[in-house]
């Protein structure tokens, strides 16, 4: 499913009806695999598309940045997303976030 939806937003891009960029990404836990469209905008903003999960949205909150982010990427974040990221991870965890120190 999440291949036939990037094919068809690849086609909506090269026909002109969209501007962007799209890819299909995936994941393995526990020997189960789940894919997705991914679509990036001209502004950059990242789109979502999970078919299978019935879900379609922007990659920003906290609980869809651990669902669907790619391991390597930053997000920048005003200080308030960052404490409403500190929160959610807290009352989802239960464990307090630890600063990251730059390796030197």
């Amino acid at each position: 499913m999440a291949l036939t939806c990037g094919v068809i937003v690849e086609k909506l891009i090269a026909e002109g009806v969209m501007e962007g960029r799209v890819s299909v990404d995936r994941k393995t836990i526990k020997q189960e695999g789940h894919a997705w469209c991914r679509y990036t905008g001209p502004d950059g903003a990242v789109f979502i598309i999970d078919v299978a999960k019935h879900y379609c949205g922007k990659l920003s909150s906290p609980s869809v940045i651990r669902a669907y982010g790619r391991p390597v990427e930053e997000f920048v974040m005003t200080p308030e997303e960052a404490y409403e990221h500190y929160l959610e991870y807290y009352e989802t965890t239960g464990m307090p976030c630890r600063l990251l120190l730059a390796p030197f």
